[in-house]
């Protein structure tokens, strides 16, 4: 065996650098200007500003383009008009789902008091809002209890902040966004729970009406929505009034732009995907199922497309804070990649969501370079020349990838730009890629 690995080593594609072609929808030319005319409009606009006291503002787990300068505003915005904003932790099972591990979260997205200038009010669990609503879904009915962040419900006003992507795990007219935010992030840890009782193929009729049911009992004095695009940058800016109506109507407008210019490979079929580094902080599942072409998830089939037929990873961010939800997502992957899981967190946000098959851990290498010669074994015979492979820094990151002498064409033909020339996978002496850059 040792035998045949190192003579398949000889036979690793040669990568070359590419650019891909702009994306049809231009970046906000000032984003800064962008947040500051969406908060200042909020401001002016919903009643429940307008009478003082306490404002919470939602701080999401998933740092976006321009997520501090979004709180930053809208926080100075408030103050200097006579509020009291304070922000609360609304990431459901994030974290461990503890206050210790919401703020971690928050801090490795650059979150802080400090940064923001406001205070970040922790507390679970949540406490119960009011009577249990009816969820449907093809897996069955249920009563479900409605929770939330206490200081939520507390508070004078309550603006929603959020950017606005799909789901990795259903379709809908809403997926990952405002209305998620109210029923999975306000609702805390037990809030999530109860939303993902019933599933993936229940999460949309859940997501509305948990939502609805908060947005009821909650003073929502309106919202803040965000689109970025695959290079991450930011291309939208929006916002909604008072009422769930008004949070719909901007999430799903929000969310028809998203889908339009998600991250996508620039072709159907892969015989080999290599990713540097996957993590909560790039997407819900580490690693975007658009790009994978797969779910992972019960009841609901995988995509017909992108067919990749191995998918290797190396490394988990620093900011997924040892979750690894979503390592099933791949074939193979590293030592260093596993030693960095925090298992408790893992399960925790597995559990809550049910998508227990993303938690699988897949075979275990020493090192990058036994885990691409074990893809490559198992992908049978080898030509060099025209495996189909593409290295990617992370599945959020497609303005830039490297592709091998046996894609180029393909690409190319797509509008992407050569950018180097060809050369071999940079391994390191410890067996370990090399950073791309």
């Amino acid at each position: 065996m040792d035998r045949a690995l190192g003579e398949l080593e000889k036979k690793f594609p040669r990568f070359v650098p590419v650019t891909a072609p702009a994306t049809s929808w231009p970046a906000v030319a000032a984003p800064e200007r962008a947040i500051r005319h969406a908060t200042v409009w909020l401001a002016d606009t919903c009643p429940l500003l307008s009478r003082g006291g306490r404002v919470a503002v939602t701080a999401g787990s998933r740092a976006f383009t321009g997520f501090v300068p979004v709180l930053r505003q809208l926080v100075g915005l408030l103050r200097a008009r006579g509020l009291q904003p304070f922000l609360i932790p609304a990431m459901g099972s994030h974290g461990g789902g503890t206050p210790a591990g919401q703020l971690e979260v928050l801090a490795k997205g650059g979150v802080t008091p400090s940064t923001v200038g406001a205070p970040i009010i922790c507390a679970v669990p949540s406490v119960e809002a009011g009577r249990p609503v009816a969820l449907h879904s093809p897996r069955g009915n249920r009563l479900a209890r409605v929770f939330c962040h206490p200081a939520a419900l507390a508070a004078d006003a309550l603006l929603v902040v959020n950017r606005v992507q799909s789901h990795t795990a259903f379709e809908g007219e809403v997926q990952s966004g405002l209305l998620k935010m109210l029923a999975v992030g306000v609702g805390g840890p037990e809030g999530a729970s109860e939303t993902h009782a019933l599933g993936a193929v229940g999460l949309q009729a859940s997501i509305l009406e948990m939502s609805r049911a908060l947005a009821h009992r909650l003073p929502v004095a309106g919202a803040l929505a965000t689109v970025e695009d695959s290079r991450k940058d930011l291309v939208a800016v929006d916002v909604a009034g008072p009422g769930w109506v008004a949070l719909r109507k901007t999430d799903a407008r929000c969310l028809a732009l998203a889908r339009e210019i998600e991250p996508r490979l620039p072709v159907d079929d892969l015989d080999l995907l290599l990713v540097d580094w996957m993590g909560k902080d790039i997407c819900g599942s580490g690693m975007h199922p658009t790009v994978v072409g797969r779910l992972r998830v019960w009841d609901y089939p995988d995509p017909d497309r992108p067919r990749v037929r191995r998918v290797v990873v190396f490394r988990l961010t620093p900011g997924s804070a040892g979750n690894a939800n979503g390592i099933g997502l791949a074939d193979f992957t590293t030592r260093r990649l596993a030693e960095a899981i925090d298992w408790p967190k893992t399960l925790k946000n597995v559990l809550t969501s049910t998508f227990t098959k993303r938690a699988l851990l897949p075979p275990v290498f020493p090192t990058d370079r036994e885990a691409v010669r074990a893809a490559l074994l198992t992908l049978g015979p080898v030509d060099p020349r025209r495996i189909r492979a593409m290295r990617l820094t992370s599945t959020g990151q497609l303005g830039r990838y490297w592709v091998s002498d046996g894609l180029l064409r393909d690409v190319l033909a797509r509008g992407a730009r050569l950018d180097g020339e060809p050369s071999d996978l940079p391994f390191g002496a410890d067996g370990n890629l090399r950073d791309l850059h």
